[in-house]
């Protein structure tokens, strides 16, 4: 197998193969004695080995490589590459005999440079290229930030015209492409590392697969790119950063100036990336370029499609070099015509109301006006070429106004720039107000090339003419069947951002994720919901509105859940029935017929193999086949045949088909996951090496979703656990306080009992404007509008969340559910005409905290067996030792106790008197009081938890 992460999509990958195993990092895979050299180009991958070693050497390969090394019918070797279906592209590997071992320790010395490959290049020099031709008009406007030097502010620019592109089209729900190409001190690249998960591609990769694409336009990469961009979207912002892996700094094989120089055309690149653009149905892109002069910064600078924004501070050295930058530009740019754009000068981190900075300002202004004056000089002498057809033409008259210069001024909140995206973003925020007229003129390109969408989100609050007891009673009844997703009584669901995720990463792809939550956070609600649709695309329009979905995917269950009742099994047989008839595997018995078909067997059947092989004492590898041979038979391809799961992705292949196997309730399986090395091992092969395995099929014949607790995923993954949650971080079913305020909003809405529809309410993320529309359900305070009571919106949300700031959807919804049912049917609460003005009394509200805390501690001792020892030590305990705070020793609990209390989020400890609070939930459920008497001081905790987990 492959070493873990690998991605071949061009021959750079194919030999990063090598470098790694020969240097000894990959555990599973050693050098061949018979190898004795390894040299891959962008034709073919050429081993030496030794004299009649070619038997041992293709076996070898083929223990390497598996499904993507292939035989043609003649008997060539070739390495399948990362390619869409309709695309195909292969490496070929040619051997050849040779006795110098000494060639392969010198070829393959651990370097940071590879092997040279000769290319053709270009003998034009870039100094005075002819005028490229105009851009596709279909094509998204392109933005290069550039600086002199470093530390000027440039990225933090860029990311800044980036929120205020998401602000300012934000009612549109148009997106970006932001794009770091800095091969050599990335930017963006840190401030989203960590929110991609594991990145799928990169500016690195678009630089070596367009390097040898010949189809036209680079139809082939920017297919394959857009593609794999599809799953790097934060926000509304597709993200390419510069390498994969953060780490690879200085490992680019393809640099722009082999691109450029092996293109007849010197601007290929900014054709490249326009194309890019148009693929992705972006509407501008954002690239933030290397600082100073280099190839790349070439490459963009002097073509003047390019809407060019300098970035510099008054520094003497930051404005003589900008201003260098300008005449260069003037005697190099190979076009004036006046369809061309002309450069953005942004002068920044100017400080406010400091004395004498107003002169300072002007004399950098006149030298930058007197540099960007040649470029104006040029274009006087060149009117022939004006063409004023283009919508971007300007005026002779105003070409003084078009070379800006814009002033920005820093908040003291940049001064030290967060690491983070979620960090950084609200601090642009700021920074754009601040500056509000700075992007006045990008921005109206973008418009020019965007048909905004007027914001028509009128929202309304309840009826006054309801009865509001009605709608006390509609809200309970539709919490009820949303509560537990095994009963399958509710066909609706809200697309969570995990979700959309999912849906806007796969629209072209079978996914092969693993969806990581803990118990109540909605796993098997999912897997019902995706189970109802039947295919996935039905999926994705569901979750994304007016989505294009270009595959065409067939869903099949290779485990569900034991406890799901007899509605939930008619979906499973119904989802079985169409996917036999769609993929119609099964030639020998009708689909009626078929062992698969009985939705009754389904469960059982996967649970006696499995623990057939689980007495087997298999290895991970060995797993991989039984996984995929249980996959092949719930499909009822090759029953009970060894091989079957293979098999089953060849005719997949064959037939241009694909089908994603769901798994669900696999704690029903592994029960004893805790304490048995064989379930472990049976689990982190489906966790790990499955998806790995199926990963190697670019056409994705076969996908997995895999639903599992978080806390198995402790369990079983024993090394690299927090790259292994990275890598799935984006499709992890939790609810932050925003997600859950939209979560109540939403079951109102189904409720019906608001106006907006859901799909309105899936487009609210704003959190001030969930808590304003919540205010008809539970009003201002938990009391009378006049009253000293809580906020309502922090009161639920601080009983119900624990001190890692995680709330579970289930808990949510039993809580709507509770306060509604009594609300409508306590006569006390039914009657009080003060609190008719809202659906929830704040009275029922209370009780239904601890109808919520009994469930919530059955449900946590049965996902955590841990927790479950802790909690009956505490249950046990005399009434008078059940108070909060307490300390450790009263309770006898051991410091791993209590460490496990805290990692979970269950208890709060007082940096003061070191003592421990319980979460409301667990409290009310463990029967402890407070020590002091009257109420709990549960909200004052939660706030304490969201400063101390930054998000007060």
């Amino acid at each position: 197998m492959l070493p873990s992460g690998s991605r071949l999509y061009t021959w750079v990958d194919v030999e990063d193969v090598f470098l790694k195993i020969h240097a000894g990092k990959d555990p599973n895979q050693r050098w061949p004695s018979d190898l004795l050299w390894a040299n891959a180009s962008r034709s073919s991958l050429n081993l030496g080995i030794r004299s009649g070693s070619n038997s041992a050497i293709q076996t070898w390969l083929e223990q390497l490589f598996e499904a993507r090394l292939v035989k043609t019918t003649d008997d060539q070797l070739m390495i399948r590459l990362e390619s869409l279906v309709e695309s195909p592209r292969n490496l070929p590997i040619f051997l050849e005999e040779d006795d110098d071992e000494q060639l392969s320790k010198n070829q393959l010395t651990p370097q940071l440079s590879r092997p040279s490959t000769i290319l053709a290049v270009d003998a034009k020099s870039l100094d005075q290229p002819e005028a490229p031709p105009p851009l596709d008009e279909q094509y998204p406007p392109i933005f290069a930030f550039h600086s002199f030097k470093g530390g000027v502010g440039r990225t933090t620019h860029a990311m800044a015209f980036s929120e205020k592109l998401l602000d300012e089209f934000k009612n549109a729900d148009h997106s970006f492409l932001v794009i770091d190409a800095d091969l050599e001190a990335p930017g963006i690249s840190w401030i989203f590392d960590g929110l991609l998960g594991e990145p799928l591609i990169s500016f690195a990769d678009l630089l070596a697969l367009a390097h040898e694409d010949s189809s036209d336009q680079y139809q082939v990469t920017t297919s394959l790119v857009a593609n794999r961009l599809s799953a790097q979207r934060v926000d509304r912002l597709f993200v390419m950063p510069v390498f994969r892996q953060i780490g690879q700094l200085n490992t680019a094989e393809i640099l722009p100036q082999h691109f450029i120089r092996g293109s007849q055309n010197p601007f290929s690149l900014t054709d490249l990336i326009g194309r890019l653009g148009l693929v992705l149905g972006v509407r501008a892109i954002i690239i933030d370029l290397r600082a100073g002069l280099t190839e790349l910064s070439s490459a963009f600078l002097l073509d003047p499609r390019i809407y060019r924004v300098f970035v510099t501070t008054l520094s003497q050295q930051s404005i003589l070099g900008t201003c260098s930058l300008l005449r260069l530009i003037g005697e190099r740019s190979p076009s004036f015509r006046e369809c061309d754009i002309m450069p953005q000068v942004i002068l920044s981190q100017l400080p406010i109301n400091r004395q004498g900075i107003g002169s300072i300002k002007q004399e950098a202004e006149q030298a930058l006006t007197d540099a960007a004056s040649q470029l104006i000089d040029s274009r006087d002498t060149n009117q022939e070429e004006f063409s004023g057809d283009d919508d971007f033409t300007i005026a002779a008259e105003n070409l003084t106004e078009v070379v800006q210069i814009t002033p920005t001024y820093y908040s003291d909140s940049l001064q030290i720039q967060p690491n983070h995206w979620t960090e950084l973003k609200p601090l642009l925020a700021v920074f754009n107000n601040l500056n509000n007229s700075s992007w006045e003129t990008l921005l109206e390109v973008v418009r020019g090339k965007a048909s905004v969408l007027a914001a028509s989100s009128n929202l309304s609050e309840l009826s006054n003419g309801a009865n509001i007891n009605e709608q006390r009673q509609k809200l309970a009844q539709t919490a009820r069947k949303m509560i537990f997703a095994e009963y399958a009584e509710s066909d609706r669901f809200l697309p969570t951002d995990a979700l959309n995720n999912l849906a806007s990463s796969y629209s072209k792809q079978a996914p092969i994720v693993v969806m990581i939550g803990s118990k109540g956070s909605g796993k098997t609600y999912t897997f019902l919901q995706i189970v109802r649709c039947q295919i996935w695309s039905k999926f994705i329009q569901k979750t994304i509105s007016n989505s294009q979905v270009d595959i065409q995917c067939s869903i099949g269950i290779a485990i569900h859940s034991i406890s799901l009742n007899n509605q939930a099994k008619q979906l499973v047989f119904e989802c079985k029935r169409h996917t036999l008839n769609q993929l119609s595997l099964s030639t020998s018995i009708p689909v009626e017929h078929s062992s698969a078909f009985q939705e009754e067997s389904l469960y059982l059947y996967a649970q006696k193999w499995i623990e057939k092989w689980l007495k087997e004492d298999l290895t991970e590898s060995e797993w991989i086949d039984r996984w995929l041979d249980l996959m092949a038979w719930q499909l009822d391809f090759n029953p009970d045949e060894s091989g079957a799961g293979r098999s089953l992705i060849n005719t997949l292949l064959e037939k241009q088909q694909s089908v994603i196997m769901l798994f669900d309730g696999l704690e029903n399986i592994f029960q004893k996951i805790g304490q048995n090395p064989a379930e472990q091992t049976a689990l982190r092969s489906l966790l790990q090496s499955v998806p790995e395995w199926l990963s190697q099929y670019p056409a994705r014949p076969l996908g997995v979703l895999i639903f599992v607790r978080s806390d198995f995923v402790k369990l079983v993954i024993k090394q690299n656990l927090e790259q292994f949650r990275t890598r799935y971080d984006r499709y992890a079913l939790r609810w932050g306080l925003t997600e859950a305020l939209q979560l109540v909003l939403w079951v109102c809405s189904v409720s019906e009992v608001i106006e907006d529809k859901p799909e309105a309410v899936q487009g609210m993320t704003n959190q001030q404007e969930l808590i304003t529309k919540l205010e008809f359900l539970w009003g201002k305070l938990v009391g009378s509008a006049k009253s000293r009571e809580a906020t309502s919106w922090k009161f639920a949300l601080a009983a119900l969340c624990d001190f890692n700031i995680q709330i579970q959807s289930r808990d949510l919804v039993r809580f709507l559910h509770e306060s509604a049912k009594g609300s409508n049917e306590n006569t006390k609460y039914r009657e009080q005409k003060i609190y008719f003005d809202r659906v929830l009394v704040p009275g029922a509200m209370r009780d239904a905290l601890s109808k919520c805390a009994v469930n919530k501690i059955r449900e946590i001792t049965q996902e955590n067996p841990s927790l479950d020892t802790i909690f009956s030590k505490l249950k046990d305990l005399d009434t008078s030792k059940k108070k909060v705070p307490f300390n450790r020793e009263d309770l006898e609990l051991t410091t791993d106790e209590v460490r496990s209390l805290e990692i979970e989020g269950a208890v709060f400890r007082d940096p003061k008197s070191g003592s421990y609070w319980l979460t409301e939930m667990l409290r009310l459920g463990l029967g402890f009081t407070n020590a002091k008497g009257g109420r709990s001081p549960f909200l004052g905790l939660w706030q304490k938890a969201l400063k101390k987990s930054g998000l007060s």
